[in-house]
């Protein structure tokens, strides 16, 4: 339930895996959740980040 309804959070000018990433929330964590592209985090403070570093839902390791 905490991912749902959600504002979605990552980098500006997405490419094609971030684009990826937010059809893959939108399709199958979320499907009413909006998605914000910017560079500073502290922009939309209700935002869950994705793709980004340091956060939960990013990349981990060698994991790409």
């Amino acid at each position: 339930k905490r991912y749902q309804h959600r504002v979605w959070l990552t980098r500006p000018r997405p490419e094609v895996e971030r684009v990826g990433a937010a059809w893959l929330i939108h399709r199958v964590i979320d499907t009413r959740g909006t998605f914000v592209f910017a560079g500073d985090r502290t922009a939309h403070p209700e935002a869950l980040p994705h793709d980004l570093v340091g956060v939960a839902f990013g990349h981990h390791g060698d994991d790409g």
